[in-house]
Protein backbone atom coordinates (compact mmCIF):
# COMPACT_ATOMS: atom_id res chain seq x y z
CA UNK A 1 0.00 0.00 0.00
CA UNK A 2 1.62 3.80 -1.11
CA UNK A 3 1.99 6.16 1.49
CA UNK A 4 -0.50 9.23 0.38
CA UNK A 5 -0.39 12.84 0.94
CA UNK A 6 -1.83 14.10 4.00
CA UNK A 7 -1.84 17.93 5.64
CA UNK A 8 1.67 16.49 7.27
CA UNK A 9 3.39 16.63 4.10
CA UNK A 10 2.09 20.06 3.00
CA UNK A 11 5.31 22.98 3.10
CA UNK A 12 3.98 26.51 2.69
CA UNK A 13 5.97 29.24 1.28
CA UNK A 14 5.07 32.92 1.94
CA UNK A 15 7.11 34.91 -0.91
CA UNK A 16 10.57 33.72 0.46
CA UNK A 17 9.30 32.96 3.97
CA UNK A 18 8.45 28.83 5.64
CA UNK A 19 5.72 29.23 7.47
CA UNK A 20 4.08 26.39 9.27
CA UNK A 21 0.26 26.56 9.46
CA UNK A 22 -2.27 24.66 11.48
CA UNK A 23 -4.69 24.96 8.33
CA UNK A 24 -4.61 26.41 4.94
CA UNK A 25 -7.32 26.93 2.55
CA UNK A 26 -7.21 28.20 -0.86
CA UNK A 27 -11.35 28.56 -2.96
CA UNK A 28 -11.85 29.59 -6.54
CA UNK A 29 -15.28 31.48 -7.30
CA UNK A 30 -15.05 29.95 -11.52
CA UNK A 31 -18.33 31.86 -13.23
CA UNK A 32 -18.64 29.51 -16.42
CA UNK A 33 -21.82 29.35 -16.57
CA UNK A 34 -24.02 27.30 -19.33
CA UNK A 35 -25.40 29.08 -22.07
CA UNK A 36 -29.28 28.73 -23.24
CA UNK A 37 -31.04 29.15 -26.68
CA UNK A 38 -34.48 29.20 -25.96
CA UNK A 39 -34.08 27.66 -22.38
CA UNK A 40 -32.30 25.00 -23.25
CA UNK A 41 -28.86 24.42 -22.33
CA UNK A 42 -26.51 25.23 -25.77
CA UNK A 43 -22.53 24.85 -24.61
CA UNK A 44 -20.79 27.62 -22.05
CA UNK A 45 -19.85 31.17 -21.51
CA UNK A 46 -17.11 32.23 -19.43
CA UNK A 47 -17.65 34.35 -16.21
CA UNK A 48 -15.84 36.18 -13.71
CA UNK A 49 -13.11 34.24 -12.26
CA UNK A 50 -11.39 34.79 -8.06
CA UNK A 51 -10.06 32.80 -5.59
CA UNK A 52 -9.26 33.49 -1.72
CA UNK A 53 -8.44 31.46 1.25
CA UNK A 54 -7.45 31.36 4.94
CA UNK A 55 -3.92 30.98 6.44
CA UNK A 56 -4.44 29.63 10.20
CA UNK A 57 -0.85 29.96 12.33
CA UNK A 58 0.29 30.29 15.57
CA UNK A 59 2.11 33.07 17.27
CA UNK A 60 5.31 32.26 16.23
CA UNK A 61 4.51 32.03 13.08
CA UNK A 62 2.13 34.89 12.58
CA UNK A 63 4.97 37.06 13.92
CA UNK A 64 7.47 36.13 11.38
CA UNK A 65 4.48 37.84 9.21
CA UNK A 66 4.47 40.68 11.79
CA UNK A 67 8.32 40.96 10.79
CA UNK A 68 7.61 41.73 6.89
CA UNK A 69 4.71 44.00 8.02
CA UNK A 70 7.27 46.01 9.93
CA UNK A 71 9.23 46.84 6.82
CA UNK A 72 5.93 47.96 4.76
CA UNK A 73 4.94 49.80 7.40
CA UNK A 74 1.78 48.18 8.61
CA UNK A 75 -0.13 44.94 8.71
CA UNK A 76 -2.57 46.17 5.51
CA UNK A 77 0.40 47.60 3.82
CA UNK A 78 2.34 44.15 3.55
CA UNK A 79 2.53 43.77 -0.38
CA UNK A 80 1.05 41.12 -2.15
CA UNK A 81 3.12 37.82 -2.56
CA UNK A 82 2.72 34.46 -3.91
CA UNK A 83 1.85 30.89 -2.01
CA UNK A 84 3.84 28.08 -2.80
CA UNK A 85 2.51 24.41 -1.21
CA UNK A 86 4.42 21.30 -1.82
CA UNK A 87 3.33 17.96 -0.68
CA UNK A 88 5.11 15.00 -2.09
CA UNK A 89 5.20 11.33 -0.45
CA UNK A 90 7.28 8.43 -2.45
CA UNK A 91 4.19 8.08 -4.52
CA UNK A 92 2.09 11.30 -4.71
CA UNK A 93 3.77 15.07 -5.57
CA UNK A 94 1.19 18.03 -5.35
CA UNK A 95 2.53 21.36 -6.18
CA UNK A 96 -0.06 24.78 -5.92
CA UNK A 97 1.09 27.71 -6.85
CA UNK A 98 -0.89 31.37 -5.89
CA UNK A 99 0.05 34.05 -7.18
CA UNK A 100 -0.13 37.84 -5.98
CA UNK A 101 -1.96 37.02 -2.36
CA UNK A 102 -3.28 40.12 -0.35
CA UNK A 103 -3.60 39.54 3.55
CA UNK A 104 -5.90 40.26 5.68
CA UNK A 105 -6.90 40.20 9.03
CA UNK A 106 -9.61 37.82 10.18
CA UNK A 107 -9.99 36.45 13.54
CA UNK A 108 -7.03 37.54 14.94
CA UNK A 109 -6.84 35.37 17.66
CA UNK A 110 -8.86 32.40 18.65
CA UNK A 111 -8.50 31.11 22.39
CA UNK A 112 -9.49 27.89 24.08
CA UNK A 113 -9.88 28.74 28.04
CA UNK A 114 -8.93 24.85 28.43
CA UNK A 115 -5.49 25.03 27.50
CA UNK A 116 -3.70 22.48 25.68
CA UNK A 117 -3.46 24.32 22.33
CA UNK A 118 -1.02 27.25 20.96
CA UNK A 119 -3.08 30.34 20.32
CA UNK A 120 -4.64 30.54 16.54
CA UNK A 121 -4.31 33.24 14.59
CA UNK A 122 -6.41 33.42 11.34
CA UNK A 123 -5.73 35.68 8.16
CA UNK A 124 -7.89 35.57 5.10
CA UNK A 125 -6.20 35.98 1.58
CA UNK A 126 -7.28 37.07 -1.93
CA UNK A 127 -5.98 36.39 -5.39
CA UNK A 128 -4.72 39.64 -7.34
CA UNK A 129 -2.08 38.55 -9.86
CA UNK A 130 -3.29 37.55 -13.79
CA UNK A 131 -0.97 34.62 -13.04
CA UNK A 132 -3.33 33.75 -10.45
CA UNK A 133 -3.07 29.56 -9.76
CA UNK A 134 -1.25 26.72 -11.40
CA UNK A 135 -1.70 23.42 -9.81
CA UNK A 136 1.09 20.90 -10.37
CA UNK A 137 2.42 23.29 -12.78
CA UNK A 138 -1.03 23.19 -15.00
CA UNK A 139 -2.47 27.58 -15.57
CA UNK A 140 -6.05 27.63 -14.10
CA UNK A 141 -6.99 30.54 -16.39
CA UNK A 142 -6.81 30.06 -20.43
CA UNK A 143 -3.85 31.97 -21.72
CA UNK A 144 -5.85 33.85 -24.05
CA UNK A 145 -8.20 35.56 -20.57
CA UNK A 146 -4.69 37.35 -19.37
CA UNK A 147 -2.85 38.01 -22.28
CA UNK A 148 -3.59 41.67 -22.17
CA UNK A 149 -2.83 41.78 -18.28
CA UNK A 150 0.81 41.58 -18.19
Amino acid sequence: MAKRIGGKDVDIMLGDMMVHVDSFSCTISDGTAVAKTRGVPNGWIDGETSAEGDIEVDTNNLNLIIEVGKRSGSFKGLPPFDIVTNAETTDERFKLEIFGCKLMAADLVAVDAKGGETLKHKLKYIVTSPDFIHVNGLPYLEPSETKSLR
